[in-house]
Parts: C-alpha cells; sequence; structure tokens
C-alpha cells in the first residue's frame, strides 16, 4: 500500500501531507475496519512508526482514533490489546523527559487522559504483564 509508505519517511513529517495521511487511513478504518487493522497489524513496523511520529499532531489524533473510535466493539478491543502487547504506553511514557520542549511533551501525555479513561472502562488494560 504505497499510502503506508507515507510514515517511513524521516520526522518531521511535513503536517499537511500527515493531516491527509491521517484523514484518509481514517476513512479506510471506518469503511473497512477488520482489513485495514489486519493490514496493519500484519505491517510489524507499524507501531514503531507511529511512536517515531508521534510529535505529529495528525498522527497522535490518528492513534487516539484507533484507540476510542474502531468499531465493532470486539475489533476495538483487539487494537487496544495488540497495542498493550507492543507497549505503547510504556514507550510514551519513556519518550516524555523534562529537558523536552513543552509542546512535544504535551503531545506525548495529551494521549494519556483517553488512554486512562479506556483503562478504567476495561480493567487490566494497558497493565504489565
Amino acid at each position: 500500500m504505497k499510502l503506508y509508505s507515507f510514515l517511513q519517511n524521516e520526522p518531521p513529517l511535513n503536517p499537511l501531507l500527515a493531516s491527509f495521511f491521517s484523514k484518509v487511513l481514517s476513512i479506510l478504518i471506518g469503511r473497512k475496519p477488520e482489513q485495514i487493522v489486519d493490514f496493519l497489524r500484519k505491517r510489524e513496523d507499524f507501531v514503531d512508526l507511529m511512536i517515531k511520529h508521534i510529535g505529529t499532531s495528525a498522527i497522535m489524533d490518528l492513534l487516539l482514533r484507533m484507540l476510542t473510535c474502531i468499531e465493532p466493539q470486539q475489533l476495538r478491543q483487539d487494537v487496544l490489546n495488540w497495542l498493550n502487547e507492543e507497549k505503547v504506553i510504556q514507550r510514551l511514557v519513556d519518550m516524555v523527559q523534562p529537558s523536552q520542549d513543552e509542546d512535544v511533551s504535551f503531545s506525548h501525555t495529551s494521549l494519556f487522559l483517553p488512554i486512562a479513561n479506556w483503562r478504567f472502562k476495561s480493567p487490566g488494560l494497558f497493565m504489565n504483564h
């Protein structure tokens, strides 16, 4: 998928192109959620690339949509479990450094509220195993 190759660019991503990428992938997920999630899971570097580009607001928004908007509910739970296995939360926490620019730290930490909300709805999610 040529669209996917956009994530393989070095940071920083062009914000406008990242916004288009995020929008198109969100539409694809909305229309064919099982197929797109399956495609993304088969890409061994997807989570690494998302983390690498998390400072780009459109990529952060895409990750948030993946955490909160995927339907059906069971598929969303599968995505949450997958991201838990990939230690996304731990990796984001590790990225927050006191010496970081405030905007970058805010970008990373702004993901924690929706994730914490999901954790309360799904106890045991994003816990160390």
